[in-house]
């Protein structure tokens, strides 16, 4: 499966700690990340990293993003795509 992960800010050990974790899980279960992008907890960095990550995945299984805040660019990115073929989970409950 295709699995995209949107990160906080990479250097943050809260994003490496959120990232590992996921990264773990997924291998439990023999899956990976296929692409990770930093979008730095913003609205407008979400909105960018999530067009630029759709424009380069035609095909996309699920998408992990870390922060709610940056979540409102990455569902503003999705509708613009008009992209519905794969589910989203956010974190952080901001």
């Amino acid at each position: 499966p295709v699995i995209l992960e949107i990160q906080g800010i990479a250097t943050l050990p809260l994003t490496q700690d959120r990232s590992k974790g996921f990264a773990d899980a997924l291998k439990t279960y023999g899956f990976s990340v296929t692409a990770q992008q930093d979008a730095k907890f913003t609205v407008e960095s979400g909105t960018q990293v999530a067009s630029n990550l759709l424009q380069a995945h035609k095909k996309i299984d699920a998408i992990w993003n870390h922060d709610d805040d940056q979540g409102i660019g990455v569902l503003a990115a999705i509708k613009e795509a008009g992209r519905d073929e794969f589910f989203m989970v956010g974190g952080a409950g901001s």
